[in-house]
This record gives structure tokens, C-alpha cells and sequence, in this order.
């Protein structure tokens, strides 16, 4: 059986007629159907369909006489042998004198006097809940230099995306500048990364089936080309990875990176809700007590969010802020990371969540989480009391 015979391209074809597809390729169906309609040209934009589409668009095409069709299938089909079958196909066409259409001639490399610069690209922190802000720098020929900012996080994918065309390198900075009152930082990346996030998370919408507001279509084409990104990494030089232990340590010193504010701080109801007051009738006691209920609230608060999950978080942080030279928050937090992965064992050691859960504890027991503050918290005696 050819291609073009198979039960998938068969079903593929019912889901163009009817306008009906499972879930999963609901989008990618849709945007086959304007590929169909003339809605929306194959172009020189790889639009994301898959070959058993591609085939049914073809079959479509000559069966209905869309030479157009059949031409820009030929030339910009993801499937060779979709594009080969295609080419036959106008082959055909034009032996029986029906006029198709001339392959459009290569096009001239533009001249780095016609190409000005492109916009830059940023990336603001992932917060502890997945969260994320993505501003994408580009250039287009008849709108010059644009912008594309996207909202997303790690659960539901792309919550929403505005392109921003013929925008002016002031005009981004301004954006930018009004993005920075907001959250804790952003910081310019090369456009691979910034373009692969939002890919990332415009594939997690897709695999979700949900919605998201603004300019989706635009945005598709733009990142269609390129790879998602769903986590980036770096190695350590043997002598920081020597030092794991010492950075862990002294991962407190992240209350001072603004990145990191929101991980490990449940808000005053969550604390309310789920962690007791410090209880006895000795002083003793009563610190026995808060260790207790610091211990507890801090797995609760962890396994609640996802270990891994807030590992990754973590770790992206740490790539923004390597990148950007602030190489000790970036080790700490590293190493926050990998005890997070390490398991429920290791979590009372990250020095940095201990502090924030007693910082956070402290409002229904405020003598001794003063105490706490006053003491310090280390490694070697993290919780108030002991010896």
C-alpha cells in the first residue's frame, strides 16, 4: 500500500471533511484546513503538520484542481515524499495542458545594509510556580523590526502571546523597563533560547488542548522553525563540584538574589492552614514544637509544588543568572537543586528553604522565630534548640 493509500492519510482526509479531529491534533488539523482554504500559504514558513496531512492536502488538491495547492506542496512540503509525489503530480497536470505555476527563483540574501540588527531577546525567571515571561526579538522585510512577548508556565503551556510589528528598539526597551516593575528581573538571552521557550510552551497548549489569548497564529509561524526548550543545563568545573556541600551550606546567601523571593515562602494562609503554633509548657517545648512544625511544613510545602519540578525551576534560574556573571547565587542554587532531587533525606539541609519556612512560621510563634533569626540557621544546626 502507497502512502497515499494508508488508513492514516484516509483518516486524515474524513477529519478535512469533516472539520472534526481528536484532540491532540485538533490545532494542527485547523491550521491544515486553512493551508486548504488559502487562508493561510505554506510560504516559506514551515507550518507544523504532519505527513499523513500533507498527503490528504495533496489528494484534495488534485482531486479538486487546486493547482496552486499542489505547487506550494511541491515545493514546501516537511515530507520529501509528500513534496516528490506532489512534483509528479504537477508533472501530470501540465502534460494534459493545464497551466501551473513557475517555481519561484532562490531568493537573493538580503544585504546586512537592508537586514538592520534585529530586536534583542529576554527572558524573565521561572517562579516557583512554573511561571515564566518571554520577550522575542526579530525582524520581518515589510515590517522591520518587531516583537513578540508570551506568558506561559510548565503546566498548561501558553496563557498568552502578543507580536508587536514594526515596534522600535525604544519602544521594546520601554517594554521591558514596564516588565521589570513587575517581577524580579529579566535579562536579554540569545533568541534561540527566548524562541525555544515559547515553542515549549506552545507545543504544552497543543499536548493540553487548552486556550490562550492573543496573537497564536502569528506566534506559530514565528517559532515553527525552531526547537522547544524545556530545561537548559550546564557542567560544573571539578572544583565547584568539589564544593557541593559548601554551597548548600551557605545557600541562605539566596535571600539575597530577588530571582529566588517567591520559592520556599507559602503565604500566610498556607502557613495558618497547615502548620501548628509552637505548643508546651516549657520554652524547650514550645521550640521542640516549631522545629517539629518547620521540618513538616517544609516536605509539605516541597511535595505540594513537585521536587523535580522546583529543581528545574531552580536550575533555569541558575543558568540566567551564570549567564548574566552572578556566578555564586547561580553554584547555591545549583546545589538547592540537587538536593532537591536527592529526596525528602536531603531537603532539611538546603539552609536557604529552612530559613524561608521559619521566616514564614514565625507569624503564629513570633518569639521564638525571632529567636531563630537571631541564632542563624546552619548546616550543622538548622533548627533553634539544638545542642
Amino acid at each position: 500500500m502507497s502512502n497515499s493509500e494508508s488508513q492514516a492519510v484516509a483518516q486524515a482526509r474524513l477529519w478535512l471533511s469533516s472539520g472534526q479531529a481528536p484532540a491532540g491534533r485538533a490545532q494542527e488539523v485547523a491550521r491544515a484546513l486553512l493551508v486548504r482554504d488559502g487562508a493561510l500559504p505554506l510560504g516559506s514558513t514551515r507550518i507544523a503538520l504532519g505527513s499523513d496531512l500533507e498527503m490528504a492536502l495533496l489528494l484534495e488538491a488534485e482531486a479538486t484542481g487546486k493547482v496552486e495547492l499542489v505547487a506550494q506542496l511541491a515545493e514546501h512540503a516537511a515530507d520529501k515524499g509528500v513534496a516528490k509525489h506532489a512534483k509528479k503530480v504537477l508533472f501530470k497536470l501540465k502534460q494534459r495542458g493545464i497551466a501551473v505555476p513557475e517555481r519561484a527563483p532562490a531568493r537573493q540574501p538580503l544585504t546586512l545594509s537592508a537586514r538592520p540588527e534585529p530586536l534583542p531577546s529576554y527572558l524573565g525567571p521561572v517562579g516557583p510556580d512554573g511561571s515564566q515571561v518571554a520577550v522575542l526579538g526579530g525582524w520581518r522585510p515589510g515590517d522591520g523590526p518587531r516583537s513578540m512577548m508570551a506568558v506561559f508556565d510548565d503546566h498548561r503551556g501558553l496563557g498568552s502571546v502578543y507580536v508587536l510589528n514594526g515596534l522600535s528598539r525604544t519602544q521594546q526597551k520601554e517594554l521591558v523597563g514596564r516588565l521589570r516593575t513587575t517581577m524580579p528581573e529579566i535579562y536579554e538571552v540569545p533568541a534561540e533560547l527566548a524562541a525555544g521557550r515559547v515553542r515549549y510552551a506552545i507545543d504544552l497548549l497543543d499536548a493540553k488542548a487548552g486556550l490562550c489569548d492573543g496573537d497564536v497564529a502569528e506566534a506559530r509561524l514565528w517559532v515553527a522553525p525552531v526547537d522547544p526548550v524545556a530545561e537548559v543545563g550546564f557542567d560544573l568545573d571539578p572544583d565547584d563540584e568539589a564544593r557541593y556541600e559548601e554551597f548548600l551550606t551557605d545557600s541562605n546567601a539566596l535571600t539575597e538574589c530577588a530571582v529566588f523571593a517567591d520559592f520556599f515562602a507559602p503565604n500566610d494562609g498556607w502557613v495558618r492552614q497547615h502548620l501548628p503554633r509552637a505548643a508546651g509548657d516549657t520554652h524547650a517545648e514550645r521550640i521542640a514544637t516549631f522545629n517539629s512544625a518547620c521540618l513538616a511544613g517544609l516536605t509539605q510545602w516541597i511535595e505540594a509544588i513537585g521536587a523535580l519540578s522546583l529543581a528545574s525551576r531552580m536550575e533555569f534560574n541558575a543558568w540566567l543568572l551564570a549567564n548574566v556573571g552572578q556566578r555564586d547565587f547561580a553554584l547555591r542554587a545549583l546545589a538547592c537543586a540537587r538536593a532537591l532531587r536527592d529526596g525528602p533525606g536531603r531537603w532539611p539541609d538546603i539552609t536557604f528553604a529552612m530559613h524561608k519556612i521559619r521566616r514564614a512560621a514565625a507569624i503564629l510563634s513570633p518569639t521564638i522565630g525571632n529567636e531563630g533569626d537571631a541564632a542563624g540557621v546552619t548546616q550543622a544546626a538548622p533548627l533553634l534548640g539544638d545542642a
